[in-house]
């Protein structure tokens, strides 16, 4: 198989240092453990919905590195077609969450294209929900994708 090119995706923002108490769900053994051999493509996003940890399954199904997948450089494997409306898709769930009287009623369910190592697209479903602070407040997104 030959490799796919990266291309970058405008948008991306400098890395945001995800939440102490998010973070420490990578440092755990468990929670690492879940993250790492979980067969869907999973990850964490800061509050700007920009992705910081991404899972060694991003890699399995695309064929890149997770690096390539960070901030918003996983959009570029996205379908063209579908890369608008998931990212408006994304926007609104992060205004919702960032409304006061949406708690709860922020998570994601959408279904796009992705661009998978052998270069064809095939469709997943990605779920996402914020993890808020002591102030209500959304600081971090978990999501995960799943082919359908």
């Amino acid at each position: 198989a030959t490799a796919m090119s990266e291309p970058s995706v405008p948008g991306d923002h400098p890395p945001r240092a995800l939440p102490a108490h998010v973070a420490s769900v990578l440092a755990d053994a468990p929670g690492r453990a879940v993250f790492l051999h979980c067969p869907l493509v999973v990850w964490i996003a800061d509050a700007e919905g920009q992705v910081r940890e991404l899972g060694p399954a991003w890699t399995a199904h695309t064929g890149a590195a997770t690096t390539a997948g960070l901030g918003a450089g996983w959009l570029a494997w996205v379908h063209p077609d579908d890369r608008a409306p998931l990212v408006a898709a994304l926007a609104e769930a992060r205004a919702r969450a960032a409304s006061e009287e949406a708690v709860g009623e922020a998570d994601v369910d959408v279904r796009y294209r992705l661009r998978r190592a052998d270069g064809r697209y095939g469709w997943l479903r990605l779920r996402a929900r914020p993890e808020r602070g002591d102030a209500g407040a959304p600081e971090a997104w978990y999501g995960w994708s799943e082919d359908v």
